[in-house]
């Protein structure tokens, strides 16, 4: 009977396991969806750039509102089947997507997608917290960071490449319903007593209100801040101060209200493990999603490769990745090693990816970047599966929903800054730099003239008259000084991403000790207080 018990656990296991990979790929798939198919999506819905932000603006903001419903989904309902609710959902309203090129109700979808995807990440990596043991751990989370932050980083640009290139974007939708309805129906299967609902109900809508609120203007911030010249735009400013008071306002009702009222239990900080953690997740976050953004901007506007070239460019980085976790996930399961222990490495080979990559030029190719990439790939390898497993390891119980929630929202809002912050880098050094090479084109220089004679020579020599092959040499000579501003301003962004690093390890290390402190003087209270 005992045999019996044991082998339908491991299938519920099995099962389980399957049903999350598969539902955290279709979010990969949707989340990142308009990275490559923007240009074909643009053209198929006659839409404005301002116009078009808003699927990705609604997208985010109520993905973040997902992340924080989680534990009060938990406390009400069967949390499997909270998740196969959420993944039933994510394929209906990506099959929608097929269904209209009307922008209003694609917003809607896009919206309904996000929650749903929010609800998918949280639930999926807080059931296998709870359903697994210590030893089966590592591995259970190796096989979601394959599809919650492997895929997205790596191997969705590849797939979505191709499908853009060789498809169309609706390929993309068409493969996360899929995934999506494969893992409904795997999670179907699992029996509702794998885990719980646990905790006392939790009926705030005033704090859900203000953290949406405030999701909405900070990922509004985040995603047009550059397109709006920041702060020098009246509406950016206003929505980043009513932004951030709204999310102060929110933390504090937080952290007064009663712990078995609050949406969100902020308590799970009193652990210093998960404490530090979060804000090395924090950092980690804008480096992942920093250079996840930064590549393939550097690959299709300056190298000029197609989707598929890009997507394809990246993948080995994805292999590195793949391979690393694996390994860290096998010294996690096999030996005593502590999880910190491989979250110096990971930083350090991250930095130094990103400094290869720094050295790149407008004639680098798919040989030149394969090193710095696979480098970056092994760096992240070392680092999340090893934070996530030590910042949640000492949760137990309800509080693992909270501190999953909290976790995943504060590496998505670094992301999210990581990324404004890098736009608005760009756009500084672009025009600086032009700024730079264009004074060097001075007016009658003797090399100016001997290389704009020398294009003409080449222009007439084609067929070209004279007088046009004039202003042709002027325009090609204004598109490469371009070309070679925007090669140095992502060159100086990816050298951007190391300097963080460099200024926040000194700091990490300082807020680690002092967390120590804390806990020592804590510690000795207690004893005190004891005799």
């Amino acid at each position: 009977m005992e045999q019996t018990a044991m082998r339908e656990r491991a299938v519920s296991q099995l099962l389980l396991i399957a049903g999350v990979f598969l539902a955290v790929l279709a979010e990969a798939l949707t989340g990142t969806a308009l990275s490559f198919g923007r240009i074909d999506m643009l053209g198929d819905l006659y839409t404005t750039t301002d116009e078009f932000a808003w699927l990705d603006i609604g997208y985010t903001a109520v993905k973040l509102c997902g992340f924080m419903m989680v534990p009060a989904l938990f406390a009400r309902f069967k949390p499997i089947r909270v998740m196969q609710a959420a993944s039933f959902v994510m394929t209906v309203f990506s099959l929608a997507m097929l269904a209209t090129a009307d922008l209003p109700p694609l917003i809607l979808i896009r919206l309904i997608q996000g929650v749903s995807g929010g609800i998918l990440i949280v639930s999926g990596q807080t059931l296998l917290f709870n359903v697994f043991d210590g030893k089966g751990q590592a591995g259970a989370q190796l096989v979601f960071a394959l599809g919650a932050v492997v895929a997205p980083a790596t191997f969705a640009s590849t797939l979505q490449g191709w499908m853009v290139d060789v498809l169309s974007w609706q390929g993309i939708f068409l493969a996360a319903s899929a995934l999506g309805l494969a893992s409904a129906i795997l999670l179907a299967a699992v029996p509702a007593s794998i885990m719980s609902a646990s905790g006392p109900k939790r009926d705030d809508i005033v704090g859900f209100l203000l953290f949406a609120g405030a999701a909405v203007c900070l990922t509004y911030i985040a995603e047009e801040g550059s397109r709006w010249n920041w702060f020098e735009s009246r509406h950016i400013a206003v929505m980043t101060i009513g932004g951030l008071s709204t999310l102060l306002i929110c933390t504090a009702r937080w952290s007064v209200f009663s712990r078995s009222r609050a949406l969100v239990d902020l308590s799970v900080f009193g652990n210093r493990d998960f404490c530090f953690g979060v804000v090395v997740s924090f950092v980690a976050g804008v480096a992942l999603f920093g250079s996840t953004w930064l590549i393939p901007n550097f690959t299709l506007n300056v190298l000029g490769l197609t989707p598929l070239e890009a997507g394809t460019l990246i993948a080995p980085s994805g292999v590195a990745f793949v391979a690393v976790l694996s390994l860290t996930a096998l010294l996690l399961t096999f030996s005593r090693i502590s999880p910190l222990a491989t979250v110096p490495l990971g930083i350090l080979l991250l930095a130094v990816g990103m400094w290869l990559l720094s050295g790149s030029t407008s004639e680098s190719g798919s040989a030149d970047m394969l090193f710095p990439l696979i480098v970056r790939g092994t760096g992240l390898g070392f680092l999340f599966l090893s934070l996530t497993i030590y910042t949640m390891g000492g949760l137990r119980g309800r509080r693992i929903a909270q501190g999953v929630a909290l976790f995943t929202t504060l590496r998505q809002f670094g992301g999210l800054f990581g990324v404004a912050l890098l736009q608005r880098y760009l756009d500084h050094q672009n025009a600086l730099n032009s700024a730079v090479l264009s004074a060097h084109l001075e007016t009658g220089g003797v090399l100016l003239a001997e290389r704009l004679q020398r294009l003409q020579v080449v222009l007439r020599s084609k067929g070209m008259e004279a007088g046009d092959a004039a202003k042709a040499s002027i325009a090609f000579l204004k598109k490469s000084l371009l070309l070679q501003s925007n090669v140095l301003s992502y060159n100086e962004a990816f050298l951007a991403i190391v300097i963080v690093f460099i200024v926040a390890v000194p700091l990490l290390l300082v807020y680690k000790f002092w967390l120590s402190q804390q806990h020592r003087s804590a510690s000795a209270a207690a004893r005190r207080e004891g005799i």
